[in-house]
């Protein structure tokens, strides 16, 4: 009764968007240029709101450049923002959509779009588009635009980016998991007092790195905190460099609710903590390894591998669930013995 319910409910929601999108826009009748479509200067804008057609948003909003925010919680992902100002600044149009095929292209749109909202740093709306999906050639995006004083135009366009060959549909996402920043750890002025990593699977090849003394790199066994005499400085100098930015593949993968709990219910096989110059960037992560593909073997081509050897698993703060991939993350859980030169058993 309840998902009926919903069905009914959206598609009452699509006859009055396609309602809508019919009406007649006398401020429309003059034919667009590509300069009412894009976006003369993207610094100004200060927050996009994307709007799925059954009602999700992502709601993008500017802190201080460089930085964005997804749904007023988590950093947005840079690349994911760059491309979505870019796509607004060199947005170009084809041609308009004929006559004939006006009303279809407009039922289309009612059903399958992105709603976008672009707003200035006042929270002002400069423009708003639906974009459709793409052509059927694939090198065009269909859009219906607008503006503030003039309205929603009447006619929708074939809308392509400068430069660019290809549709733009796919740019215009809502998932909050897929916008939030990737990054796990970043320490790009390297500013961190000590750094612990913590294997579970083999506890010899823990460590800690004291780094209170840039000049002076300290380091100790775990877990007992058992001074290391002799290690190489160099080796550890260029290992922490890794620290400036390591991130993961995804967050939350597809996993359900009780999922997710299941997995931070358990022991972590590794642990990476880092203690800041400021406490407010302490980092807490755990990995989780999981058992390897059917098949998978070690470098020598025989013996099974004990663990995946390409994916692993980890939770930040113990809160949040991501995938990882081990070439990434296998440096900095560089075993101790890589430093001291003394392989333990």
């Amino acid at each position: 009764m309840k998902k009926t319910l919903i069905l009914l409910l959206l598609a009452l929601v699509i006859v009055g968007v396609v309602w809508y999108l019919m009406q007649d826009d006398r401020s429309a009748a003059t034919p667009l240029t590509t300069a009412d479509f894009a976006i003369a200067d993207t610094s100004a804008v200060g927050r996009i709101d994307i709007t799925s057609a059954n009602g999700v948003t992502a709601s993008l909003s500017r802190l201080e450049s460089p930085t964005w925010m997804i749904n007023g919680k988590y950093p947005a992902r840079r690349d994911g923002i760059d491309l979505i100002l870019k796509t607004l600044h060199l947005l170009e149009i084809k041609h308009p959509v004929s006559s004939g095929s006006r009303e279809n292209v407009i039922r289309m749109l009612a059903g399958r779009h992105s709603y976008v909202e672009v707003f200035d740093k006042k929270d002002k709306l400069i423009k708003a588009y639906y974009v459709g999906i793409m052509t059927p050639d694939q090198q065009g995006t269909y859009m219906l635009l607008e503006l503030p004083k003039k309205g929603r135009m009447e006619t929708p366009y074939v809308m392509t980016m400068k430069g660019f060959y290809g549709y733009l549909t796919s740019r215009f996402f809502v998932d909050e998991k897929d916008w939030r920043d990737r990054t796990i750890l970043r320490y790009p002025k390297m500013d961190m007092e000590r750094v612990e990593v913590w294997n579970h699977v083999h506890p010899e090849w823990s460590y800690a790195v004291d780094m209170s003394d840039p000049s002076k790199l300290k380091m100790y066994s775990l877990p007992d905190n058992t001074p290391v005499p002799s290690f190489d400085t160099l080796a550890l100098q260029d290992y922490l460099l890794q620290f400036r930015r390591v991130s993961c593949e995804t967050w939350d993968l597809a996993f359900e609710e009780h999922q997710i709990d299941s997995v931070l219910a358990l022991n972590p096989h590794l642990e990476v903590r880092v203690q800041a110059k400021n406490p407010e960037k302490n980092k807490h992560v755990k990995l989780f390894l999981r058992p390897p593909p059917e098949g998978q073997t070690l470098d020598d081509g025989e013996t099974l591998a004990p663990f995946d050897r390409e994916i692993l698993y980890g939770t930040m703060e113990g809160e949040y669930l991501f995938r990882a991939q081990r070439y990434v993350w296998d440096g900095v859980l560089t075993p101790k013995h890589t430093f001291t030169g003394d392989l333990e058993f």
